[in-house]
């Protein structure tokens, strides 16, 4: 769990949650974009999440779907992509993300 936290980014892979964990973000990263759904739906029960898709199709895809099902547990939900240059938020943080970056990127987000 995340007992001091109330926001948590859900990123697609290990290397993501690591990329998100070093901003200093809590984190929890998916085997890929359309698994560990009933999972990831527990762990974020009463924060708020937000979704790093990937900049891919099936990125995209899959944030969308997993979005839907966190609406039901989550206390919101934000969908987040890293700038057009980045595949995902690992290759954006060999950019130079820092967390202020990404955290106006989501405070931009909508809520869904």
């Amino acid at each position: 769990g995340f007992p001091e936290c109330d926001q948590v980014l859900v990123t697609e892979g290990p290397t993501g949650c690591a990329a998100a964990l070093s901003l200093n973000f809590e984190a929890i990263g998916r085997p890929s974009c359309r698994s560990a759904v009933e999972l990831t739906s527990k762990l974020v029960r009463g924060l708020h999440a937000v979704i790093v898709a990937d900049a891919d199709a099936p990125g995209r895809l899959g944030a969308e779907a997993l979005a839907v099902v966190l609406k039901c547990t989550a206390r919101s939900v934000r969908i987040i992509r890293p700038p057009a240059r980045a595949k995902d938020i690992r290759g954006w943080l060999k950019l130079g993300a820092t967390r202020a970056s990404v955290e106006v990127l989501i405070a931009n987000a909508a809520r869904l």
